[in-house]
C-alpha cells in the first residue's frame, strides 16, 4: 500500500530550525547554525505531555515535517532544538516518528513548548 506524502498546499509555512548541540561550560546552551525549513504546517496544540523529567508540560504547537514535500530533505529532529516561526520561538519538547511501512517515517509531527 502506498501513503501519498502530505501535499504541498497543506505545508504552506516556513521556520528556521536552530540545533541544539549541549551544554556550554558556564551551563549556557549552545545551538549550530540556522537551518531554513520549508513547506511545514504549524497547528496550535494544548496537548499535555510528560517531558524527560516526568514533568507535565502543555504543547504550544505541532510543528508538521513531510519527508517527502518538506526541505531539507533528510533533516531531522531532537528534544531542545529551537524552531523559531515569524515572532515565535519553540523548543522541540518531544519528536513523533509516523510510518506507512518499512522502516522509512512518513512525516514527523514535532511537539513544540
Amino acid at each position: 500500500m502506498v501513503v501519498m506524502p502530505i501535499p504541498r498546499s497543506l505545508l504552506p509555512h516556513s521556520a528556521t530550525k536552530k540545533p541544539f548541540i549541549g551544554q556550554g561550560d558556564w551551563g549556557n546552551e549552545q545551538y549550530g547554525a540556522e537551518i531554513q525549513l520549508k513547506h511545514v504546517r504549524f497547528e496550535p496544540s494544548s496537548k499535555l505531555i510528560a517531558d524527560k523529567e516526568n514533568k507535565q508540560r502543555n504543547l504550544s504547537a505541532v510543528m508538521f515535517f513531510d519527508c517527502r514535500n518538506s526541505l531539507p530533505k533528510g533533516a531531522s529532529f531532537s528534544e531542545e532544538d529551537k524552531i523559531a516561526f515569524g515572532s515565535l520561538e519553540f523548543t522541540v519538547a518531544a519528536v513523533y516518528p509516523h510510518y506507512t511501512t518499512g522502516t522509512t517515517p512518513h512525516h514527523y509531527e514535532i511537539g513544540l513548548i
